[in-house]
Formats: C-alpha cells, sequence, structure tokens
C-alpha cells in the first residue's frame, strides 16, 4: 500500500522521533519528493515512509483544512515553485517565495526513520547551512557509496538550491525499495470533487485544534 514520505531536519541525533518529553507541541514533517527548509540544511536529515494506518501514526497538516488535500497541495505549489513554473496568479504572488515550504504534517506519534543523513559541509569550503554533500549513516550498506549530494548544483545563497528530487539519487532508491511507490513522489490524481484523497490518512485527535503556528 502506498506510503507517505516525510522528512526532517535536526541537529540533533535520534533512533525514534518523538515529542520532547514535557513539550506541548507536536513534531513537524515535511511532506517532499526533494529536500525543503528556509533556513538550510542542518547537522540531520530523516527520511521516513509512513503507514498511517498500520504505523498507529496520527497526522494534522499545518494547512488551511487540516487535511491531506491540504497538505499534498502545499507540496504541490512547493514544487512547481521550485521547479520555475510557478504560477503568477497564485494566491501567494505577493509573497516571499524564499521562504517557499512543501506540505507540513504534525505529530504526537513516534516514528522511526529509514534512511539518516549526515551533513557533510566540513572538510569543504561551505558553511553548514549551505551543505550540499550528506553521508548515509543509516542504514549500514557494506560496500556501498555513502556520501551523496542533495542539489543538482552547488549554490552560494540560501534559497537559491536545485533540489535533486529524492527519486533521481540511485543510492537513495536502492536504499528504500518503496520510494517511487510513495506519495507525493507517486502521482496522485484529483478526485471527481477536486480534492486530493488519500484512504490511509489517520487524522490527528487532540484536545487543542489548530495548527500550532507559534
Amino acid at each position: 500500500m502506498t506510503k507517505l514520505l516525510l522528512i526532517h531536519n535536526s541537529d540533533n541525533l535520534f533512533e525514534t522521533h518523538r515529542v520532547r518529553e514535557g513539550s506541548e507541541r507536536p513534531v513537524f514533517h515535511w511532506y517532499t519528493d526533494r529536500f525543503v527548509s528556509f533556513q538550510g540544511t542542518q547537522k540531520y536529515l530523516y527520511i521516513f515512509l509512513v503507514d498511517p494506518i498500520e504505523d498507529s501514526v496520527e497526522l494534522r497538516s499545518r494547512s488551511q483544512d487540516q487535511g491531506f488535500n491540504g497538505l499534498h497541495k502545499d507540496f504541490l505549489h512547493y514544487k512547481a515553485w521550485i521547479e520555475g513554473r510557478h504560477d503568477e496568479e497564485c494566491w501567494c504572488v505577493s509573497r516571499n517565495l524564499g521562504y517557499a515550504e512543501s506540505g507540513i504534517a504534525m505529530t504526537f506519534s513516534n516514528i522511526k526513520p529509514v534512511v539518516t543523513l549526515m551533513n557533510r559541509y566540513y572538510g569543504s569550503s561551505r558553511e553548514e547551512w549551505m551543505a550540499t554533500d550528506f553521508e548515509i549513516i543509516s542504514p549500514v550498506k557494506p560496500f556501498s557509496k555513502r556520501v551523496i549530494k542533495l542539489f543538482n548544483k552547488p549554490y552560494d545563497e540560501l534559497h537559491k538550491w536545485e533540489p535533486t528530487p529524492f527519486a533521481d539519487i540511485p543510492e537513495l532508491v536502492d536504499l528504500i525499495p518503496e520510494l517511487k511507490d510513495a506519495y507525493p513522489i507517486k502521482e496522485l490524481k484529483r478526485g471527481e470533487d477536486a480534492k486530493y484523497h488519500y484512504d490511509k490518512w489517520n487524522p490527528m485527535s487532540t484536545v487543542k485544534e489548530g495548527v500550532w503556528w507559534i
């Protein structure tokens, strides 16, 4: 069954991503087919494949409708912008697209990454938040290439990057057999109601509603 591809950028190393003890805020993940961040790269990048029902992961989209439709639409908006296909008539045309993001999924559930990457800015002339190379530190596959590039070319300014789709990085495809069959990499058609649907969506239920903007 098709899973959801999520990523998380962090300076902390962990085996399972969970809400910090005592925190009342969920953890946040980008729903995307490539790197996304308006703050640059951090020390670690985590890639998750989630089946919300089988993995018991409750999700809420940080979008207007808080559901999967809004999550997927936000991804399509980011993809169009990063690929230079952004519609000039879009509602966001007056906003600073340097801060464009893909869909954001929130959860209080614990999830484990399928791949963990470590920033390899050291040994280069690049700043940590502008790294292009990452080392695969988990899972360990002997005799395989461990350092991969997440961008089509080097960049000298934040937000001027060209992230490579994960499905175009052979080492990731090799490590994650289900990668190309995961949303949002796998093409998804709108339903008759003009909305995007995912039958494995498991909505987050909390006392506090909303999306934790601050």
